[in-house]
């Protein structure tokens, strides 16, 4: 489940307030896998800081399961969109999109956040619209 980690990871790096979300959800990762070598490392690791950083390089080199990270990013996300003005969102979801590997960025729904603050979209209530979309993308 490291694609949970990974989420949460990016998110914090691009300045949403998710590193207390990413703590608990190593902890309890942690808990059920003690064995797990991965978590064991993490958990040692000084500061939050280092476990993201450790947890944001695993993306180039593990193979992560999409769909799983998928649904969780956009679950994430769209805590972070519930809580954020539009466009602080749109700026920090951005940046988000662009830690992502380029396989994965440019499926759908992670490309949304390529282009969801483009004003040529239509306006604030397209722009939701779309955003809802690609939150809503693995709940079909």
């Amino acid at each position: 489940m490291v694609e949970s980690l990974i989420s949460l990871a990016i998110l914090y790096a691009v300045g949403f307030e998710t590193q207390n979300a990413f703590l608990s959800r190593l902890h309890s990762l942690f808990a059920e896998s003690l064995e797990n070598e991965d978590y064991f490392y993490l958990e040692s690791c000084a500061d939050a800081k280092d476990a993201v950083l450790h947890v944001i390089s695993l993306l180039g080199t593990r193979k992560i399961n999409v769909k799983l990270f998928g649904k969780t990013f956009m679950s994430d996300l769209k805590q972070q969109y519930q809580k954020s003005g539009l466009k602080s969102f749109l700026n920090k979801s951005y940046n988000a999109w662009r830690y992502l590997p380029s396989d994965i960025a440019e499926e759908k729904p992670f490309f949304t956040f390529c282009y969801a603050g483009d004003p040529l979209l239509g306006g604030e209530d397209q722009c939701r619209e779309v955003l809802m979309e690609a939150f809503n993308y693995y709940n079909n």
